[in-house]
């Protein structure tokens, strides 16, 4: 990443440039401002090569922390306020590579991906914890699982990038997510259907520490025909190999 102010190592011509990269992912990072911001400065770099690469689209990835809590369905009108540095950081890398863009005559999009899950997932994540803890045959203990809830498959979520870069779509922000909104308890029982059926699920026994998301994918889905491929039971047992 800190590297592509000064790359110039390339031949040919060129699309679209996707910036996926970010540092300090990790759950303790996300919250401490002066690892975020340096993340700022990269996405920018990354619109600049792009630029200079000759290409025509550069495709983001922001994500739903920008919009903080929020009660109710979230799409691209949605508010943002974002309530930890990680978010804050999104935020506004999205808003300078929106600016970056139209200097260099680039299509800017930016993907806000919400949950996505698969192989080598962040440690601490509820789906890693679930089946982790089911496979070792052990008590796994979550939220009441009232709240709604967003799961999209990795493989889907490289589809969705994919598509956003393939299709003449209208530029701005996408929402990014499987369209599959439901309870969050009905994942977690999904999840002990595929990894220890007859194990101990127990609800209501830690704090609930967010009120849901709730993303509305009609924007994605009709600008590239974007659905979903990996049902979550499938995912689940993929990981459960």
């Amino acid at each position: 990443l800190n590297e592509l102010a000064e790359f110039e190592n390339y031949e040919g011509k060129y699309d679209v440039f996707y910036h996926l990269g970010w540092e300090h992912t990790d759950k303790k990072n996300r919250f401490e401002p002066q690892k975020q911001i340096g993340n700022i400065q990269y996405a920018m770099d990354a619109v600049a090569l792009a630029g200079r690469m000759g290409c025509k689209k550069f495709v983001g990835a922001g994500s739903q922390a920008e919009y903080g809590p929020v009660e109710g369905v979230i799409n691209e009108e949605t508010p943002v306020n974002p309530q930890i540095a990680y978010g804050v950081a999104k935020y506004a890398a999205g808003r300078y590579c929106l600016t970056e863009c139209a200097k260099y005559d680039l299509q800017y999009v930016w993907a806000r991906i919400f949950s996505v899950y698969g192989p080598l997932d962040n440690e601490g994540t509820m789906i890693r914890y679930a089946v982790e803890t089911m496979k070792k045959g052990e008590s796994a203990n979550f939220s009441s699982g009232e709240q709604m809830w967003d799961y999209l498959h990795s493989d889907d979520a490289g589809k969705a990038m994919y598509l956003l870069g393939d299709c003449v779509i209208e530029p701005g922000v996408y929402c990014v997510a499987s369209g599959d909104v439901r309870p969050l308890k009905t994942y977690i029982e999904q999840i002990q259907k595929v990894i220890d059926p007859h194990g101990t699920v127990l609800f209501g026994e830690k704090k609930q520490n967010d009120i849901g998301i709730y993303p509305d994918i009609t924007k994605l889905a009709t600008q590239t025909g974007f659905e979903a491929s990996v049902d979550f039971e499938e995912g689940i047992k993929r990981l459960a190999k």
